[in-house]
């Protein structure tokens, strides 16, 4: 695909800014990274737990019933961010989808 530069938000003049550590970390660590993936509340509750999209993703054993987490894994952040959009493309359903680190089986939060 190429080589990439990736800048941080543009500050108050409109001139790029550094990247923040902790994004920098979450891009290079040589960890395993997941998707998360927020649906509409009726969608997760309904979902066809035998349908394709359903089979990739896997509901959160805590906290809110209408976000799910892939259960897929991915060598980088890179590998995760491609599927990510890919998932987009096919989940129209999907309100937002996350690449997130996985440390001991489970996603880590806290950027």
């Amino acid at each position: 695909m190429g080589d990439a530069v990736i800048v941080g938000w543009p500050n108050a003049d409109g001139e790029s800014t550094d990247v923040p550590e902790a994004v920098l970390r979450l891009m290079t660590e040589p960890i395993e990274h997941g998707l998360t993936v927020r649906l509409d509340q009726g969608l997760a509750r309904d979902a066809d737990p035998l349908s394709k999209l359903a089979q990739i993703v896997l509901p959160l054993a805590s906290g809110d019933p209408s976000v799910l987490m892939s259960s897929a894994r991915f060598a980088s952040f890179f590998d995760a961010l491609a599927w990510a959009v890919v998932l987009q493309e096919r989940w129209p359903g999907a309100e937002r989808i996350e690449v997130v680190p996985i440390v001991d089986g489970r996603p880590r939060s806290g950027l």
